[in-house]
């Protein structure tokens, strides 16, 4: 997966100044404390494993990875969680995804995220 191998140098999780942009931005569509949104989405692959080669197929039966995105107000990807097969639903992909995992080290007391009706409403997390 190219875009993980080059995570490390063009993601960056934002500063305290870079929050403060975000989060004002949030606070005038009245979603105050928001710091970005998150969604799934299917990567195609194209030769399913060998071994367990059916879990990598979506519910619309391609083969693809699940992975999770976080953007920010300029629609910069800023988190990616990858790697889970194209059968995991976006809730459990999350469920395993450090910024869950370890909410602290993310996020500000009172900061969230923005998500779709796939994702468990959390500390840290508001689903439509």
């Amino acid at each position: 997966m190219a875009i993980l191998g080059i995570k490390g140098n063009m993601l960056k999780w934002p500063d305290a100044d870079a929050w403060k942009v975000t989060q004002q931005h949030y606070a005038k569509e009245g979603f105050d404390g928001c710091v970005g949104l998150i969604n799934g989405s299917l990567i195609p692959i194209f030769d399913a494993p060998t071994k367990n080669g059916s879990d990598c197929c979506s519910r619309k039966g391609f083969c693809v990875i699940a992975t999770l995105l976080i953007c920010d107000t300029n629609r910069n990807i800023i988190y990616i969680h990858s790697g889970w097969p194209g059968c995991s639903h976006d809730a459990r992909v999350m469920s395993n995804a450090s910024v869950a995992l370890n909410p602290n080290q993310f996020f500000l007391p009172g900061q969230y995220l923005l998500a779709d009706s796939a994702f468990i409403t959390t500390e840290t997390v508001v689903s439509a």
